[in-house]
């Protein structure tokens, strides 16, 4: 037969005396010592830009900093936070989310970074505004305006379409270029 009493493992605990199985720390409890009649709740207070992870069983866990991408503004319990649409976090551990810069977007949450706009659009196109929350889009020039197709545009330009020359004309939307009247069948009145 056995003689004498073992204490519970760290993690475990005894809930009664002359107990002969010792009982697992349930969630949101841990004790990190021998021989414990019982568990302590989870500290989960971590400081602004901090999460708690890995408390249970025989660990208290420890406070870590929110990923990239995320943020927690304020002390206490709460879990980190998904930077929303239009903002990004770079750095680990932050209390707050950063607007994405000119010419650049992010239209998914938790982004660690923004992305480059692109203003390349198909001749007859001009690309709405694109900053924020959004890519913007390729529409088409309206009648009486045209743009051809350019490769590619420096930072700070977003170029509408041109208006036709007199005596030229775009008869439907999204023209790359205006097509001339002939004069004699066609003329073009200029007031």
């Amino acid at each position: 037969g056995t003689h004498g009493c073992t204490g519970c493992a760290a993690g475990k605990f005894h809930g009664t005396a002359g107990a002969t199985q010792c009982k697992d720390c349930v969630a949101g409890t841990f004790h990190n010592l021998a021989g414990q009649a019982k568990c302590k709740d989870c500290d989960y207070h971590c400081a602004a830009g901090n999460f708690h992870s890995g408390c249970g069983g025989a660990a208290p866990g420890t406070c870590l900093q929110c990923t990239p991408g995320q943020f927690k503004s304020v002390a206490g319990t709460s879990a980190c936070s998904h930077c929303t649409s239009g903002q990004h976090q770079d750095g680990a551990g932050a209390t707050a989310c950063k607007a994405c810069t000119a010419h650049t977007f992010q239209d998914g949450d938790g982004a660690a970074t923004c992305k480059a706009c692109d203003y390349m659009c198909p001749g007859g196109q001009f690309h709405t505004a694109c900053g924020g929350a959004t890519a913007g889009t390729c529409e088409d020039c309206a009648l009486g305006h045209y743009r051809t197709a350019v490769s590619s545009l420096p930072w700070g330009t977003n170029p509408t379409c041109t208006a036709c020359a007199p005596g030229t004309y775009a008869g439907t939307k999204g023209q790359a270029s205006c097509t001339a009247c002939n004069g004699s069948t066609e003329w073009q009145d200029q007031s």
